[in-house]
């Protein structure tokens, strides 16, 4: 009898250990089975150079730079831009507001009422010149703008003219402005466009001023914006003519050494308004 109730605890405690072991085994075989999902954090160092890489990421893109006021202008007189662009550039383009109504810039193109687009690869060559006769200031918005129409960057221009003095007015009168051969171009382009568009009042803005500057071509093209018979060839006949004063600036575009005049004044001189 006591060897069978040996017999019997010893298999008891063998059934034991193989219960514990199969547990320990069980729990080990779990835990390396687990996913390890932490890991340390960054150090400083790395820190740091994530801080410059974006450092240079933004000081890469594209900047308005202002060179240098354009001071106080007199009346009728163009004015630098003055702007410059750091960083690249590439298909950015200027975007200016705040100018007044009438003003006429040497670049670019409009985007609506009141708001011009320069191409970034004007830029220096870009000027405005204000209305006729306009004293005061503007304050020039100007934007610059990915080709994707994402914003990069915006500055503000201050820009002044002043009245011409009273007792310089008329040898200012007598004195055509000076303009160069560039503006020029831009301004017969400008008149062109706007005539095409049937906004013929303010033709004859753009194309009076390049006139008033010596231009022969503008003031040939300006006579042609008050010419009856030229009118109703285009089937403008709405439009207001004047004869006196189609017959005056053919008259300048003849003295300025334009061979069309002569015989525009010849085919005007037995016409009346």
């Amino acid at each position: 009898m006591r060897l069978v109730a040996l017999a019997g605890l010893g298999l008891v405690l063998l059934g034991l250990t193989v219960t514990l072991t199969g547990r320990d085994s069980e729990s080990s075989g779990g835990e390396s089975d687990r996913p390890k999902t932490w890991s340390p954090p960054p150090s400083s160092s790395q820190l740091a150079s994530v801080a410059a890489d974006a450092c240079q990421t933004n000081s890469a893109a594209p900047r308005l730079v202002v060179n240098a006021s354009a001071g106080v202008m007199q009346s009728d007189e163009a004015a630098a831009i003055g702007l410059s662009i750091e960083g690249a550039a590439d298909g950015t383009q200027l975007v200016i507001s705040g100018f007044e109504t009438g003003s006429l810039f040497s670049v670019g193109q409009s985007l609506g009422l009141n708001v011009w687009g320069v191409p970034a690869s004007q830029i220096k060559t870009a000027s405005i010149t204000p209305p006729r006769g306009f004293a005061g200031s503007m304050d020039l918005i100007v934007r610059l703008i990915f080709p994707n129409g994402r914003f990069a960057d915006q500055q503000t221009l201050h820009l002044e003219w002043r009245p011409l003095k009273l007792a310089l007015e008329p040898l200012a009168a007598s004195i055509p402005r000076k303009i160069s051969a560039t503006e020029v171009h831009a301004l017969l382009a400008r008149g062109n466009a706007l005539e095409a568009t049937g906004d013929l009042a303010g033709a004859r803005l753009v194309f009076q001023r390049a006139a008033e500057a010596g231009n022969a071509r503008a003031a040939f093209m300006l006579a042609e914006t008050y010419d009856p018979i030229v009118l109703e060839t285009l089937r403008e006949s709405g439009l207001a003519s004047n004869v006196e004063t189609a017959r005056v600036w053919y008259a300048k575009a003849k003295d300025l050494g334009s061979d069309e005049a002569p015989e525009r004044l010849e085919r005007l001189a037995h016409r009346s308004d």
